[in-house]
């Protein structure tokens, strides 16, 4: 297999306004089941074990952090606290530049709990990037 050089972002640091009918305001939306499983576990599940990924937090951050931790312990994460993460200032841009010194030299795949679904890895990880 080619050597891949990247590294997985995953925004997690915003309050989920529009799953609050699943969350409430009591669990980020990365932590939402879907068949007994919570979504940011898909998108961790589809990358190598050796893939560095670096998980903006906000809302409820502690809880992504901590099950991140016990569930992967093999894993190298990267947990940056994102502030503010909610109101005037906050975004997705606001998120991205948090991150800015853990992403800016190499090269990143930014999942999203939305592109979760149509993602291929196979031609991602059978490609060399430099």
């Amino acid at each position: 297999m080619a050597i891949v050089y990247f590294k997985v972002f995953i925004p997690c640091a915003g309050v989920g306004s529009r799953a609050r009918a699943e969350t409430g305001e009591y669990i980020n939306k990365a932590l939402v089941a879907v068949n007994h499983k919570p979504v940011i576990s898909f998108i961790v599940d589809k990358f190598p074990a050796d893939i560095e990924i670096v998980v903006a937090l906000g809302h409820k951050g502690e809880s992504i952090r901590d099950f991140l931790l016990l569930s992967y312990p093999e894993r190298r994460f990267t947990f940056v606290d994102v502030d503010p993460y909610e109101g005037e200032g906050s975004g997705k841009g606001r998120t991205l530049l948090s991150c800015e010194e853990h992403l800016q030299k190499a090269r990143f795949l930014a999942v999203t709990m939305i592109g979760l679904g149509r993602m291929n890895l196979k031609m991602l990880l059978n490609t060399e990037h430099y």
